[in-house]
């Protein structure tokens, strides 16, 4: 399984969730696997009321195909 990279942004897979920014949720929700998934789940358990909410909730919406994640992840905010 590849490394999910960030492509557009200083942060990296490996900082903080609330160091990506939408762009990088939507990147783990497109294009990362279970560990992103866990990570990005994890920081929504910890602060469900934040700023990693409306970013989580702000990159469902601008994802271009949605899949099974963005259904879960919904369900998660």
């Amino acid at each position: 399984m590849t490394e999910l990279k960030f492509r557009n942004i200083q942060a990296s897979p490996d900082d903080p969730v609330e160091q990506w920014g939408v762009e990088g949720i939507l990147a783990c929700l497109e294009r990362g696997h279970l560990k992103y998934w866990h990570k990005l789940a994890h920081a929504l358990r910890r602060d469900p009321t934040g700023v990693i909410r409306r970013n989580t909730r702000l990159a469902l919406r601008l994802l271009e195909t949605p899949s099974g994640i963005g259904a879960v992840f919904s369900e998660l905010i």
